[in-house]
């Protein structure tokens, strides 16, 4: 095997990091949760109910965090890491410089 991804696989892949970016921006400008002092705290005092928290939505906290890792991810870097996977005449060089840098 030649390191290549077929152009099916690649779609999926594409589709499936669109969508974990896209969980990571709702996840960013969605209401936080805010701890209770004896945890047991379900409402806010004036009765408004408190967001779901990450273990309510089925997202693991190291899912949460990678998801929003990549949506701060500049627009023209995911674009450039895309466009270099699909040239196949990208050199391995190229291609690794285009992986995403998720600090």
């Amino acid at each position: 095997m030649n390191g290549r991804v077929e152009p099916k696989s690649r779609r999926v892949l594409v589709i499936k990091i669109r969508a974990e970016r896209r969980c990571g921006e709702l996840l960013r400008d969605m209401q936080k949760q805010h701890g209770a002092r004896d945890g047991k705290q379900t409402e806010l005092r004036d009765v408004t109910p408190l967001p779901p928290t990450l273990a309510e939505l089925g997202i693991a906290k190291i899912q949460s965090s990678r998801w929003q890792k990549l949506a701060a991810v500049p627009d023209a870097q995911l674009e450039r890491a895309d466009t270099v996977a699909r040239c196949s005449s990208a050199t391995p060089g190229e291609r690794g410089s285009a992986k995403l840098e998720l600090k």
